[in-house]
This record gives C-alpha cells, structure tokens and sequence, in this order.
C-alpha cells in the first residue's frame, strides 16, 4: 500500500494548493447526528451550547508527530470546506481528495474473528464502519480514545 499524500505530488499545483490549507469541519453536534445511525438522534444544542463549540478549522494535511510523514487530514462526512474559500471552489477540489483518499489501494478492510482486537492512529487513518455483521448476534466492544496532540 502506497501513502496516499505521495501520490499526489504527481498531480500538478495541487500539492502546493492544499499545503498549508485550512479545512473547516463540522461542530460537535452534527458529528453526533452523523455517528449515530443506529441511536435515536441527539437533541440540539442550546445557544450557549453551540456558542461554546463553534466548527474547527485544522491542516489539510498533518504531518505525524512521531513518523514525520504527511497524511491528508480529509473526511467527507465532517469537512465543510477551504478556510477562506466559497463552497463552489472548495467542493471540487474536496470531492477529488475524498475520491483519492479512498482508492482501493488505501483501503483495510478487516475480517472479524472472534477475540479480534483492532487499533488504528486517528492522526493518519480515516475509518468507516459498515452494518456488514448478522444484528441479532451480539457484539461486545471497548473503545478507547486517548487525548493527542494538535494537528499540523
């Protein structure tokens, strides 16, 4: 599997277009409403609520603080748009990068086994579940975030 950031360097103005970008992403709530297909939908956020979690701007690409390597920090569920930019320029440009960052090639796809454990480093991983499993088997899961670094 071949990083997916490298590849781009082949395509012409667009390593240096998105370098030292912006993105904006979505507010905590919509993340919510998006990660809960299967949960009734959360109630919105009062004002005050929404005050305090206004949309992030964070770094098209991040670099890894530990690897060095550089890594599109883009999702199509959760990124807006180009800081600074109006939705009609932003959206081909995301639409390409959501295209190329899951490109087969990029692609895990895990065959769960019983007793199966998985990790995955958020800083450089886009991940996605599918409701690919028999629902009236139970499943039991931990999950486990661990407070990280600013991306850049």
């Amino acid at each position: 599997m071949r990083p997916g950031f490298s590849l781009l360097s082949r395509i012409a103005l667009l390593p240096a277009l998105i370098s030292g970008a912006f993105l904006l992403g979505m507010a905590p709530e919509v993340f919510a409403q998006q990660s809960s297909d299967a949960k009734p939908a959360p109630k919105p956020l009062t004002p005050e609520q929404r005050a305090k979690t206004p949309p992030v701007e964070h770094p098209v690409i991040r670099t890894h603080p530990v690897t060095g390597r550089k890594a599109l920090y883009v999702n199509p569920g959760f990124t807006k748009g180009f800081a600074g930019m109006p939705k009609e320029e932003s959206q081909p440009i995301l639409e390409f990068l959501f295209r190329h960052s899951t490109r087969a090639e990029f692609i895990y796809r895990h065959k769960w086994r019983v007793n199966d454990m998985i990790f995955w480093d958020n800083r450089c991983t886009m991940h996605y579940a599918l409701a690919d499993y028999d629902f009236s088997v139970r499943r039991h899961m931990h999950r486990t975030t661990v407070a990280g670094d600013a991306p850049y």
